[in-house]
């Protein structure tokens, strides 16, 4: 099969076609059911990536492989080869050949064979450096929890430090750290200057924020989606990835009313650390101030300054209808 350079192109189809489909659906299950919570949203966004992975495990029910049309079970073949191609449908099916094995291209075994395993090997490359950049960050962290020493500041927010000892999550006071960020071992880091930056109310509120973080699995889940956007390389991937944890960022913003912290306190924060940041010219770990990172758009969120958007849910319903109907259709033809 791997001489047959049809069968690479399904791989790489399927794997975009789940991709895509998925993020279609969840985007329009988003507009219709006008799902503002952004905790949801953010555990949404990861469902594209875990349909890739269902894609390529049980490809025979995955929505990648129904809509894929060099896949044997597709409807979208199926639909395209009754129409147009109704003897060959009949040949396909009394010989019980696939259509991509019917494609095969013969006296190119070779080169069709390099350019599989060339494939392969760009996708173990990728897939290795993306190990390695884990491992990488992993032992740093587990490097800085061993050299800090336990926060010695008192919280004197009641519900915060009642959330932090039932979820068991330690909070370090480290000197290489310059902003407050959280491992992926249920410790959140503090720097140990901090209080000369922040105020108590605003370093309770941060801390609120990595304790959501670490409720959530927030720093399991992105490195999960970005090992399987390194495996499907070929698939843009990116803005996807910054929505989730845009909705992530968001999602702990909001949390943070749990525990009582003022929303006001959060927004002067992240003020405060993004200019200390910028100053500081240091790269970060933690997505709280990322250089790239809107801020702009959480203290929007915080302040409740974001501009009404007026939302058609009849349209958006109208429209997912037509398409679902299209798709039933189309399926519906070859049964």
């Amino acid at each position: 099969m791997i001489s047959n350079p049809f069968f690479l192109l399904s791989i790489v189809t399927s794997a975009f076609l789940a991709f895509y489909a998925m993020a279609f659906i969840v985007e329009l299950v988003i507009k219709v059911f006008s799902i503002k919570k952004y905790r949801i949203r953010s555990i949404l966004r990861v469902l594209p990536f875990v349909n890739v992975v269902f894609d390529f495990v049980f490809g025979r029910f995955s929505i990648g492989n129904w809509l894929n049309p060099l896949s044997c079970s597709s409807c979208v073949q199926k639909f395209v080869l009754q129409t147009f191609f109704p003897e060959l449908k009949h040949h396909l099916a009394v010989n019980e050949i696939a259509l991509v094995k019917y494609l095969a291209i013969d006296g190119y075994d070779t080169l069709f064979s390099s350019i599989f395993i060339a494939f392969c090997g760009v996708t173990a490359f990728f897939f290795l450096r993306k190990m390695y950049q884990i491992f990488f960050v992993c032992r740093s962290l587990r490097s800085m929890e061993k050299q800090g020493t336990r926060y010695e500041g008192k919280i004197q927010n009641s519900p915060l430090e009642e959330a932090l000892i039932r979820s068991n999550v330690q909070l370090i006071s480290n000197d290489q750290v310059q902003m407050p960020m959280t491992a992926y071992h249920s410790a959140i880091f503090i720097p140990s200057k901090i209080k000369e930056t922040l105020s108590e109310g605003e370093l309770e509120a941060v801390i609120a924020h990595e304790l959501e973080h670490v409720r959530y699995k927030d720093p399991v889940f992105k490195v999960f989606s970005q090992t399987i956007a390194t495996l499907i390389w070929w698939v843009p991937t990116q803005s996807w990835l910054k929505k989730m944890e845009q909705d992530q960022e968001l999602g702990c913003d909001e949390g943070t009313a749990k525990y009582s912290c003022n929303e006001e306190f959060l927004a002067s924060a992240i003020v405060k650390m993004s200019r200390k940041s910028r100053d500081s010219g240091n790269e970060q770990l933690c997505y709280l101030t990322e250089k790239t990172h809107p801020s702009l758009l959480r203290i929007q969120v915080l302040l409740g300054l974001l501009p009404s958007k007026q939302k058609s849910l009849l349209t958006s319903g109208l429209i997912g209808s037509a398409i679902g109907a299209s798709v039933l259709f189309v399926c519906m033809m070859w049964l």
